[in-house]
């Protein structure tokens, strides 16, 4: 496989299985979200630097949630839940009863992959920071965030990617990836070619892996990406 076609398949590596990214899932309720804060800042008299205070965010963040100009960084889980606590909003503290339709996923550490792919339930992934997914994930799914540049700039360091175990890895698909070699799961784009597997960065300055049946397993699939949140 040549670098000119390397880079062709990497274009369509943002081509998720979802239609529909996480932030497309937020839009269609943010006019419902603004609303629902503009109400209670309004019965409580607050301006939004006294709710930034108390929420523990900057008041840039208070301003884009309200303002319907611009993009609309959707806030992580932990702040609307202080969001929600502040503005005695109960209703909204429950996740099972989330008026914006998404599930939450919670964003884990790298090596932490390996003990999920196994079955096991670690204690302290319970309390991690989780963060907004489109409710087509699957309830054992997960975020991690992105380290290094090998997946840039499709992927960029430090961007969360949402990850579902249970899907099944399609020709171009992002996928993270144990290669039963090495100790550390990659994450790389899924190609086949006749009978053979080949791990690509979307970076051309990283190699391109080879294997052979066998040597990796697939733990997930990469459905959705967040670039940024508040």
């Amino acid at each position: 496989m040549d670098v000119t076609e390397r880079n062709l398949l990497s274009q369509d590596v943002c081509n998720f299985d979802d239609a529909r990214t996480v932030k497309e899932v937020y839009t269609d309720h943010v006019s419902e979200f603004r609303g629902i804060i503009r109400k209670k800042l309004k019965e409580k008299g607050w301006t939004h630097k006294a709710l930034a205070e108390r929420v523990g965010v900057s008041r840039p963040a208070v301003t884009n949630w309200l303002t319907p100009t611009g993009d609309f960084h959707f806030p992580t889980h932990e702040t609307l839940m202080r969001l929600c606590r502040t503005l005695d909003l109960e209703f909204m503290v429950d996740k099972s009863a989330d008026p914006v339709h998404v599930r939450w996923v919670p964003v884990i550490p790298w090596p932490a992959v390996l003990s999920i792919e196994r079955g096991e339930i670690i204690e302290s992934l319970l309390k991690e920071e989780r963060v907004p997914a489109s409710l087509s994930v699957s309830r054992k799914s997960f975020a991690l965030k992105v380290r290094g540049e090998s997946m840039a700039p499709s992927f960029p360091e430090g961007s969360i990617i949402i990850v579902d175990p249970e899907r099944e890895a399609r020709q171009g698909n992002a996928v993270i990836v144990q290669v039963l070699s090495q100790p550390e799961v990659i994450f790389r784009v899924y190609l086949k070619e006749g009978t053979e597997t080949f791990l690509e960065p979307v970076n051309a300055r990283y190699p391109l892996t080879r294997l052979e049946k066998g040597e990796f397993k697939i733990l997930g699939v990469v459905v959705q990406k967040i670039e940024s949140c508040i």
